[in-house]
């Protein structure tokens, strides 16, 4: 598990990845590809992998998406709960909002448990319990998972 000193540093290390090469901040428009995309392209490394520029550039727009995401998450949420509270929106207009965005966004962390006091690792191990009983985790992740497989935050 990583100390703080390190989490700090990553942080601020993806700060600068996303930041320093747009003035003010904002997000840039950008073609996406996932990492599917980038194996099934032809790249210049011998092994069928997406070269390391590529990852770069892959890891760059992940950031970028996951901060514009949660961005947008909160404002989304901050709104239609502000609104609850100062009158403005019913109760049944808040349980509207509240059941759109549920559908919308998916949980944040999926498996509907709060972190706090769980290890990072828990808290992915939970993750994948979730999405694989949703049918959503690759089977190449489960197994190496069952075998003690490498944990994705290593």
């Amino acid at each position: 598990m990583a100390d703080k000193r390190e989490v700090q540093e990553l942080k601020e290390v993806i700060g600068r990845m996303v930041f320093d090469s747009i003035p003010d901040g904002s997000y840039r428009s950008r073609p996406y590809l996932s990492m599917t995309d980038m194996l099934s392209e032809d790249t210049s490394t011998d092994s069928g992998f997406p070269s390391p520029q590529d990852m770069q550039g892959w890891l760059e727009r992940e950031i970028a998406d996951i901060h514009k995401a949660a961005e947008l998450r909160i404002t989304e949420a901050t709104r239609f709960v502000n609104a609850y509270a100062r009158g403005v929106l019913s109760a049944d207009d808040t349980a509207q909002r509240s059941y759109e965005y549920e559908h919308r966004w998916g949980e944040a962390l999926p498996g509907g448990f709060r972190s706090q006091g769980m290890t990072d690792d828990e808290i992915v191990a939970a993750v994948d319990k979730t999405r694989d009983k949703q049918g959503l985790l690759d089977k190449h992740v489960v197994e190496r998972r069952k075998k003690g497989g490498t944990n994705p935050l290593r």
